[in-house]
Protein backbone atom coordinates (compact mmCIF):
# COMPACT_ATOMS: atom_id res chain seq x y z
CA UNK A 1 0.00 0.00 0.00
CA UNK A 2 1.20 3.19 -1.32
CA UNK A 3 1.54 6.45 0.66
CA UNK A 4 -1.80 8.69 1.13
CA UNK A 5 -2.75 11.93 -0.74
CA UNK A 6 -4.22 14.13 2.54
CA UNK A 7 -5.88 17.69 2.02
CA UNK A 8 -5.69 19.62 5.16
CA UNK A 9 -8.68 22.21 6.22
CA UNK A 10 -8.14 24.43 9.18
CA UNK A 11 -10.74 27.12 11.03
CA UNK A 12 -7.30 29.24 12.17
CA UNK A 13 -7.29 30.38 15.03
CA UNK A 14 -11.59 30.74 16.16
CA UNK A 15 -13.46 32.96 18.40
CA UNK A 16 -17.35 33.48 19.98
CA UNK A 17 -19.05 36.15 21.29
CA UNK A 18 -18.55 34.64 25.04
CA UNK A 19 -15.57 33.34 26.41
CA UNK A 20 -14.42 30.35 24.51
CA UNK A 21 -11.96 30.27 22.01
CA UNK A 22 -10.55 27.46 19.71
CA UNK A 23 -9.34 26.05 16.40
CA UNK A 24 -10.15 22.95 14.52
CA UNK A 25 -9.12 20.77 12.05
CA UNK A 26 -10.19 18.34 9.07
CA UNK A 27 -7.83 16.01 7.01
CA UNK A 28 -8.93 13.96 4.18
CA UNK A 29 -7.15 11.08 2.35
CA UNK A 30 -7.92 9.46 -0.52
CA UNK A 31 -8.72 6.37 0.65
CA UNK A 32 -12.13 8.66 1.96
CA UNK A 33 -10.73 8.83 5.37
CA UNK A 34 -10.89 11.92 7.83
CA UNK A 35 -9.59 12.60 10.81
CA UNK A 36 -11.43 15.69 12.22
CA UNK A 37 -9.75 17.64 15.70
CA UNK A 38 -9.74 20.62 17.66
CA UNK A 39 -9.46 21.90 20.94
CA UNK A 40 -11.32 24.76 22.52
CA UNK A 41 -10.61 26.77 25.87
CA UNK A 42 -13.03 28.25 28.27
CA UNK A 43 -10.94 32.08 29.71
CA UNK A 44 -14.28 32.92 32.06
CA UNK A 45 -15.90 32.08 34.61
CA UNK A 46 -18.62 29.81 33.46
CA UNK A 47 -19.25 26.70 32.36
CA UNK A 48 -20.33 26.77 28.65
CA UNK A 49 -21.63 24.00 25.89
CA UNK A 50 -20.91 24.47 22.47
CA UNK A 51 -22.00 22.61 19.15
CA UNK A 52 -19.34 22.90 16.22
CA UNK A 53 -20.54 22.48 12.68
CA UNK A 54 -18.18 22.10 9.92
CA UNK A 55 -19.37 21.39 6.07
CA UNK A 56 -16.72 20.61 3.21
CA UNK A 57 -18.84 21.36 -0.46
CA UNK A 58 -17.13 20.06 -3.11
CA UNK A 59 -17.66 22.11 -6.61
CA UNK A 60 -20.00 21.12 -9.48
CA UNK A 61 -18.70 18.04 -11.58
CA UNK A 62 -20.21 14.40 -12.37
CA UNK A 63 -22.90 14.25 -10.78
CA UNK A 64 -23.17 17.61 -9.28
CA UNK A 65 -21.77 19.81 -6.21
CA UNK A 66 -21.51 17.62 -3.09
CA UNK A 67 -21.67 18.64 0.76
CA UNK A 68 -20.53 16.16 3.56
CA UNK A 69 -20.52 17.45 7.26
CA UNK A 70 -18.72 16.94 10.36
CA UNK A 71 -19.83 17.67 13.98
CA UNK A 72 -18.80 17.79 17.38
CA UNK A 73 -20.69 18.45 20.51
CA UNK A 74 -18.10 20.00 23.18
CA UNK A 75 -18.38 21.24 27.13
CA UNK A 76 -15.77 23.34 29.01
CA UNK A 77 -15.50 24.68 32.49
CA UNK A 78 -14.94 27.34 33.76
CA UNK A 79 -12.65 29.17 36.91
CA UNK A 80 -15.68 28.56 39.36
CA UNK A 81 -16.14 25.00 38.61
CA UNK A 82 -13.21 24.00 41.44
CA UNK A 83 -10.95 21.31 39.57
CA UNK A 84 -12.68 21.55 36.03
CA UNK A 85 -11.54 21.35 32.84
CA UNK A 86 -11.06 24.47 30.78
CA UNK A 87 -10.17 22.57 27.55
CA UNK A 88 -12.33 20.65 25.12
CA UNK A 89 -9.80 18.79 23.34
CA UNK A 90 -11.66 16.47 20.48
CA UNK A 91 -10.31 14.00 17.71
CA UNK A 92 -13.07 12.27 15.48
CA UNK A 93 -11.53 9.29 12.87
CA UNK A 94 -13.34 7.42 10.43
CA UNK A 95 -14.02 7.28 7.05
CA UNK A 96 -16.75 8.23 4.41
CA UNK A 97 -17.52 7.20 0.76
CA UNK A 98 -18.41 10.51 -0.43
CA UNK A 99 -14.80 11.59 0.33
CA UNK A 100 -12.91 8.63 -1.76
CA UNK A 101 -15.53 9.25 -4.66
CA UNK A 102 -15.42 13.04 -5.23
CA UNK A 103 -11.63 12.95 -3.96
CA UNK A 104 -10.59 14.49 -7.70
CA UNK A 105 -12.25 17.65 -7.13
CA UNK A 106 -11.95 18.27 -3.07
CA UNK A 107 -8.78 20.54 -3.70
CA UNK A 108 -11.03 23.47 -4.55
CA UNK A 109 -13.74 22.49 -2.05
CA UNK A 110 -15.24 25.20 0.18
CA UNK A 111 -14.67 24.56 4.08
CA UNK A 112 -17.49 26.35 6.66
CA UNK A 113 -17.47 25.70 9.67
CA UNK A 114 -19.65 27.73 12.85
CA UNK A 115 -19.05 27.11 16.56
CA UNK A 116 -22.10 27.93 19.15
CA UNK A 117 -21.42 28.23 22.47
CA UNK A 118 -23.94 28.72 25.08
CA UNK A 119 -22.51 29.50 29.12
CA UNK A 120 -24.86 27.51 31.31
CA UNK A 121 -24.96 30.09 34.09
CA UNK A 122 -26.85 32.48 31.58
CA UNK A 123 -28.61 29.47 29.72
CA UNK A 124 -29.65 28.25 33.12
CA UNK A 125 -30.95 31.63 34.37
CA UNK A 126 -32.69 32.33 30.87
CA UNK A 127 -34.08 28.80 31.21
CA UNK A 128 -35.51 29.87 34.72
CA UNK A 129 -36.62 33.06 33.69
CA UNK A 130 -38.52 31.54 30.77
CA UNK A 131 -40.08 28.66 33.28
CA UNK A 132 -41.29 31.72 35.40
CA UNK A 133 -42.95 33.65 32.61
CA UNK A 134 -44.69 30.97 31.04
CA UNK A 135 -46.14 29.84 34.27
CA UNK A 136 -47.07 33.53 34.99
CA UNK A 137 -48.74 33.63 32.11
CA UNK A 138 -50.83 30.08 32.55
CA UNK A 139 -52.08 31.47 35.72
CA UNK A 140 -53.09 35.56 33.68
CA UNK A 141 -55.17 32.79 31.52
CA UNK A 142 -56.24 30.58 34.13
CA UNK A 143 -58.12 33.56 35.66
CA UNK A 144 -59.13 35.67 32.67
CA UNK A 145 -61.19 32.21 31.66
CA UNK A 146 -62.38 31.52 35.44
CA UNK A 147 -63.44 35.45 35.78
CA UNK A 148 -64.99 35.47 32.39
CA UNK A 149 -66.85 31.59 32.94
CA UNK A 150 -68.24 32.22 36.55
CA UNK A 151 -67.25 35.80 37.51
CA UNK A 152 -64.39 34.78 40.65
CA UNK A 153 -61.77 36.91 41.12
CA UNK A 154 -58.72 34.26 41.02
CA UNK A 155 -55.85 34.67 44.20
CA UNK A 156 -52.77 34.30 42.80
Amino acid sequence: MGSKLTITFDSGFVTTDIHLGGSYKLVLNDAGEYTFSGRFHNSGLTNIKYVLGVVVMSPGGSPGATGFSFSHSGHTDGDLEIGGENDDNFIQTGFKQVIKDRWKELGFAAFVGTVKPRDTLVGGINDLIEDIAEEGVKKLVLGAVSYVLIGVSPTV
